[in-house]
C-alpha cells in the first residue's frame, strides 16, 4: 500500500499522518481478529460472472468458483493530476508519480539525465 491517503483530518477517522504500509499493517491486524474471515494470499480473482460468482485461482494452484456476500474492488489510487497543455506528452509525469518512482526506484528520468551529463 503507497502512501495515498489524506494528510489532513482526523488521525482515528482517515489515519491522517501515518504511512501507507503502517496503515495496511493496522487493517491487516484487525482483520485478523476476525474468525469468520478466511484471507487467501496469493490468490487472484479471475472473473466475475453475470450470476455474481467470481472464478479465483487460490494459491495460484487451485480453480475455486464462489458466490461472495459483498464484491469489492480495491484497483488503487490515482493522482489528482492538474491539467496542462501537453500533460498528456510521453515523459510527462505529475508530483504523486515522480515521487513513487523516485522512492521505489530512482527517478524515471535519472538515466536520461545521467546521459547529459557525460
Amino acid at each position: 500500500m503507497l502512501q495515498t491517503h489524506r494528510f489532513f483530518g482526523s488521525a482515528e477517522a482517515v489515519y491522517a499522518g501515518t504511512r501507507g504500509i503502517d496503515i495496511a499493517t493496522k487493517l491487516e491486524k484487525e482483520l485478523r481478529e476476525h474468525t469468520s474471515i478466511e484471507i487467501w494470499l496469493q490468490s487472484t480473482a479471475l472473473a466475475v460472472f453475470s450470476d455474481k460468482k467470481v472464478g479465483v485461482l487460490k494459491d495460484g494452484d487451485e480453480y475455486v468458483l464462489i458466490k461472495p456476500e459483498v464484491i469489492l474492488v480495491a484497483s488503487g489510487a490515482r493522482e489528482k493530476f492538474l491539467p496542462f497543455k501537453g500533460n498528456t506528452l510521453p515523459g510527462v509525469y505529475g508530483a504523486g508519480a515522480f515521487q513513487t518512482w523516485s522512492t521505489a526506484s530512482g527517478p524515471p528520468c535519472q538515466e536520461t539525465v545521467h546521459r547529459r551529463r557525460r
